[in-house]
């Protein structure tokens, strides 16, 4: 896990264990899903991408692709996490005061 998402969590207020999540990334080359091992051997050792990120409310995040820009959400747009289910594994997040739920 990226040592700088941890430590940056850190510094957040927590008001129990089940404000946490663990998210593993999943790659996708042409709407296909990769095995994670092999695009980290391949293309991610080469970025400054995480395999894994702590989320939890007040944690930074940044949306990664334009598949909301209708919605003015956009690749760079910066949100922050309000709370985080680990029952359904969803983590809402506010965007420009507009609140989105990202399985």
């Amino acid at each position: 896990m990226a040592r700088i998402n941890v430590a940056l969590c850190n510094l957040l207020e927590i008001t129990s264990e089940d404000d946490i999540l663990l998210s593993k990334a999943i790659d996708k080359i042409n709407g296909e899903d990769w095995n994670a091992d092999s695009s980290q051997r391949i293309f991610k050792k080469y970025t400054n991408l995480p395999v894994e990120v702590r989320l939890q409310p007040g944690a930074r995040v940044m949306f990664l692709n334009n598949d909301m820009i209708n919605d003015g959400i956009c690749n760079g747009t910066i949100g922050i996490v309000t709370n985080v289910d680990r029952q359904t594994m969803q983590v809402h997040v506010t965007f420009l005061n507009t609140e989105i739920r990202h399985p």
